[in-house]
């Protein structure tokens, strides 16, 4: 009897630690407004945009100590209102691929605060006129935020992100050199923990 309850025991153990193990791994994805903030041209044509949307993904995992390791997918979209005043048709989107870490705060509550960074690269396009500019640059994000537990595997996540890259080389074509490119986005998600 005694074998078999130590048997029992370690079993026991054993899953509990697999089920512990096995929640430090995690998807999500967040729904965002962003706002690129007006920037320069060439170094001396202003550019203002128009408030957009973003969507985003990561895997991570999640550490004992609080500290979050993710990579993250991010997409937003813009139109860009004006070029030095005068009204321009065109579109400035960009995907984000970013290796992020992140602290979570232990509050010993369903409520738990969040910082963190990333460093990545971003592939930013405008289009204007039937005709796409692209150009891939390096990036830096800096990322806070609060997560809600739902439930012991799922969290609401709200989050600011604000990203800023090198200049986008975007090529004589687009007649825009060198483009400034910094964005801020407020996003509301759902994580969930295996």
């Amino acid at each position: 009897m005694k074998k078999l309850a130590i048997i029992a025991g370690a079993i026991t153990l054993s899953c509990l630690a697999g089920a512990a193990q096995a929640q430090n791994w995690y998807v999500g994805g967040y729904g965002a407004m962003n706002y690129t903030h007006d920037g320069d041209a060439n170094g001396n044509e202003n550019m203002v945009y128009d408030l957009g949307f973003g969507v985003g993904g990561m895997v991570g995992y999640a550490m004992p100590n609080g500290l979050r390791l993710e990579g993250e997918i991010a997409y937003r979209s813009n139109d860009i209102d004006t070029l030095n005043g005068a009204p321009i048709g065109a579109d400035m989107t960009s995907w984000a691929f970013m290796a992020n870490a992140l602290y979570d705060i232990n509050t010993q509550s369903s409520v738990r605060p969040h910082i963190g960074g990333g460093l990545g690269v971003v592939r930013g396009t405008i289009e204007t006129g039937g005709l796409e500019f692209s150009d891939t640059v390096l990036a830096a994000q800096f990322i806070v935020g609060i997560d809600y537990n739902v439930a012991p595997d799922l969290a609401l996540t709200v989050d600011f992100r604000h990203l800023r890259t090198q200049d986008l080389g975007l090529g004589a074509g687009a007649g825009l050199g060198g483009v400034e490119y910094a964005n801020s986005m407020v996003s509301a998600g759902l994580r969930k923990s295996f």
